[in-house]
C-alpha cells in the first residue's frame, strides 16, 4: 500500500480468506488501506462492513473508526 498499489494491498487480505474469523481483520485492513489512499468513501463502507462482521465494539475497532470519522478529510 505504501507504494500506492491498492488493488495489490487488497490482493494480500484475500490470503486472510483461508483462515476462519479473519474476516473483520481483514475487513479494517482495506477500511484501513482506502483511508490511507484518500478513498474517504471506500473507507467508510469498510468501515460499516467491519462492525457488521464483528457484531461487538472493541477497542480497536472503536479507535480506527474514531481515528477515521474525526479526520478532517473523511468528511
Amino acid at each position: 500500500m505504501a507504494m500506492g498499489d491498492l488493488a495489490g494491498a487488497d490482493a494480500a487480505l484475500e490470503e486472510f480468506d483461508k483462515f476462519s474469523g479473519f474476516a473483520p481483520l481483514n475487513i479494517i485492513s482495506s477500511a484501513s488501506f482506502t483511508d490511507f489512499a484518500g478513498r474517504a468513501d471506500l473507507a467508510e463502507e469498510n468501515f460499516k462492513k467491519t462492525l457488521d462482521a464483528t457484531g461487538q465494539l472493541n477497542l480497536r475497532l472503536t479507535d480506527a473508526n474514531g481515528k477515521f470519522l474525526t479526520a478532517p478529510w473523511s468528511r
